[in-house]
């Protein structure tokens, strides 16, 4: 049972490869708060992947620091989220 209302997430980008799900997220320097909320709600989602398709999603996230990257992947392993993490100087 979840809650009585839905929450919804839309990611900058998604693709099915291998018949595995991957959500794309571009950290435009939102407050980490956002970025923790995302991963929690991808942790939920990785739960109903696991129990309804039996396939665990990939989320990755672009984003701009070392730090920021550190603090993502810190939240991947609270809400037990498969995370890939990458640093990139500049997005355009």
């Amino acid at each position: 049972w979840l809650s009585s209302y839905e929450k919804t997430i839309v990611p900058d980008a998604f693709f099915i490869k291998d018949n595995v799900h991957h959500f794309v997220e571009v950290d435009r320097l939102q407050h980490m708060k956002v970025n923790e909320k995302k991963l929690q709600l991808y942790g939920n989602i990785t739960n109903i992947y696991k129990k309804q398709k039996g396939t665990i999603p990939v989320i990755i996230f672009f984003t701009l620091s070392d730090y920021r990257q550190c603090r993502l992947e810190e939240y991947a392993m609270k809400y037990n989220v498969f995370l890939r993490t990458m640093v990139v100087k500049e997005i355009f």
